[in-house]
């Protein structure tokens, strides 16, 4: 084909056996040839599956592959596409019969459509020609329907700012299309899902030149992608604007959300002054709930590990709501403080230390640096009808991260991504923060969240119940091989190879600076790509119940020391496709 050619590697037994047939034995896989650029993590297939996506390494023409794997994951189909130089994979979806792909080429100004079946043979092919670069400045999203559709959302940025719904049948008919665009304002889609009929879409909108925002639910038809409601996420008394980050499915039909709110539609100095919940049924109607810091402030601090850290005021980051099997539903979220870097991990503030706060790009010829300081498990219940009911505080390990800025002179950060709220989003986004996500063991709720000790050369994951009101943690270690090179490699060029125990001292004894990681800000990291935040980690939750899925590059180096350590760097800080690794994939049982 001109612009994508697909090769099929079948791994079937019998001919014509259907995907996910086969009996399975296999409960972990492992890949060669993987190269991190491209690699999108372990995504659900639906309940029946999963797929991989990834870029051979060594590979040319380029060539991305597309691994189907069943709930065993035992391997049941591969699929093989050589992409141009400069093509992109966008977005990728199952409908329950056949796959869509979505491809760009900002060089040649195009953007490409495919609908493949399970064996990857292609049914339908459309491509776009002479887009303009400001329309493929974010990839577009696809969502399955019915299991003969694909709904496509795209960004517009022309006079105005929004977004565009068009729903195509399997021959890439276009059925509908529909543009959002507000007046005078940026819209963005933040996160939507499907339930019955009906789209929702949660949007933000933003003013240019300002912290002004807004947050709404939308409604669509998913017979003719006509609105059905809109509702702007603000309390009736119009004293509160809530500020969330996603969508999740409720009990009887309807969707909820949830997070922070702000007293005016403006981020202000990012301290945002309660927290909102908000259920919406199947017609538009909006159940808005909320209660200030001050209703929960004596819960929410009570014996809170952060209080002896110098900095601004310990703030809750909301990341969650999980849905019980009844209708209620816990809004999960963590406890954070942003302060100097010296007094970051429980430091008591000195004279010496008071003397060095200054900012990130302060001119102190030895500046210090923020750091963000993730404490306990603050969790808030809710009755089916949005009533809070309980308030509990876990607590946990504290998670300290330093921030500095790049060296990248073409990337260097902006003073806005420093705020509280900002640099709170980009750090969870990069995987810092610790919670995960919750997983399911036999019909109970478990929080699953993990702790990486960079100067330590360890990664640790935590399992709690949901419903616990006391701390009943159980852990594991679960350090990655590039972890364990890089310590390796780190004690034979200092020669210390007589003293790798000291480096994996004993967690529960870390304290100071041995719990500290760091990053480095750029320019380019969004506080809204919420997306990002499920390739920032190696775990996922997966289809079956007790278990959950976690994977692991092994690079394969050669040559002495010091030459297999600027291997690794490469590989790490460029994501190259030149050098081959392994991939490993496997479950976790949940104890």
């Amino acid at each position: 084909m001109k612009n994508m050619l697909i090769q099929v590697s079948q791994f079937l037994a019998l001919a014509g056996l259907l995907l996910f047939s086969i009996p399975s034995i296999a409960q972990s896989i492992e890949l060669d040839k993987v190269g991190r650029n491209g690699f999108k993590g372990v995504q659900k297939l639906d309940d029946k599956g999963y797929y991989i996506q990834y870029e051979e390494t060594n590979a040319n023409p380029r060539t991305v592959k597309l691994i189907i794997l069943d709930n065993s994951l035992v391997l049941v189909n591969e699929i093989k596409l050589e992409l141009k130089a400069d093509d992109k994979i966008e977005d990728l979806a199952y409908n329950g019969g056949n796959f869509m792909f979505i491809k760009s080429n900002r060089k040649e100004k195009t953007r490409t459509y495919k609908i493949l079946d399970k064996q990857g043979k292609e049914i339908a092919s459309k491509v776009l020609t002479e887009v303009a670069s400001r329309l493929l400045y974010k990839p577009a999203m696809i969502t399955p329907i019915e299991q003969t559709d694909f709904l496509v959302i795209n960004y517009t940025k022309d006079k105005k700012v929004g977004y565009s719904l068009e729903r195509f049948n399997d021959k890439l008919e276009s059925k509908y299309m529909q543009i959002i665009e507000p007046e005078k304002k940026r819209l963005y889609p933040v996160d939507y899902l499907v339930s019955g009929n009906i789209l929702y879409v949660l949007e933000f909108i933003a003013a240019d030149m300002s912290d002004y925002f807004e947050y709404h639910v939308a409604g669509y038809t998913l017979v003719d992608g006509k609105q059905l409601f809109n509702n702007y996420l603000k309390s009736a008394d119009e004293k509160t604007f809530g500020y969330p980050t996603f969508l999740r499915l409720a009990s009887e039909g309807n969707i909820v959300t949830g997070g922070m709110y702000f007293n005016g539609p403006r981020e202000g100095d990012a301290t945002s002054d309660g927290l909102f919940t908000a259920l919406i049924d199947p017609a538009g109607k909006m159940n808005y709930q909320y209660k200030t810091w001050k209703d929960v402030e004596a819960k929410v601090k009570e014996g809170n590990n952060t209080n002896g850290i110098w900095g601004g005021k310990t703030k809750t980051f909301i990341h969650d709501i999980v849905v019980n099997n009844d209708g209620t539903f816990t809004l999960v979220s963590e406890n954070f403080r942003v302060g100097d870097e010296a007094l970051a991990g429980g430091k008591n503030k000195t004279l010496g230390t008071l003397t060095k706060i200054n900012s990130m790009s302060g001119n102190d010829s030895a500046p210090s640096y923020d750091a963000v300081t993730v404490s306990e498990f603050v969790l808030f219940d809710f009755n089916k009808e949005n009533t809070l009911t309980a308030v509990r505080k876990l607590d946990k390990p504290a998670s300290v991260t330093v921030v500095k800025g790049t060296s990248d002179a073409n990337d260097q950060p902006y003073i806005g991504q420093g705020r509280g709220l900002n640099l709170a989003n980009i750090l969870n986004n990069k995987g810092y923060f610790p919670y995960k996500f919750t997983a399911d063991k036999n019909g109970e709720k478990v929080l699953v969240y993990q702790f990486t000790y960079e100067k330590l050369y360890k990664e640790k994951l935590f399992f709690t119940k949901l419903n616990a009101t006391t701390t009943d943690t159980t852990s594991m270690d679960i350090t990655n091989s590039i972890t364990k090179v890089e310590q390796e490699l780190d004690a034979a060029t200092t020669q210390k190879l007589g003293k790798l125990g000291s480096l994996s001292k004993k967690l529960d004894k870390a304290t100071g600076t041995d719990i500290q990681n760091t990053h480095y800000l750029r320019g380019s990291d969004d506080p809204q790509d919420y997306r990002s935040r499920s390739l920032n980690t190696r775990l996922s939750s997966s289809n079956v119940s007790g278990k959950i899925l976690i994977y692991d590059f092994v690079p394969e180096l050669t040559g002495d020391a010091n030459q297999k350590k600027g291997m690794l760097a490469k590989y790490n800080e460029s994501m190259n496709n030149a050098i081959n690794a392994k991939l490993k994939v496997w479950y976790i049982v949940i104890p």
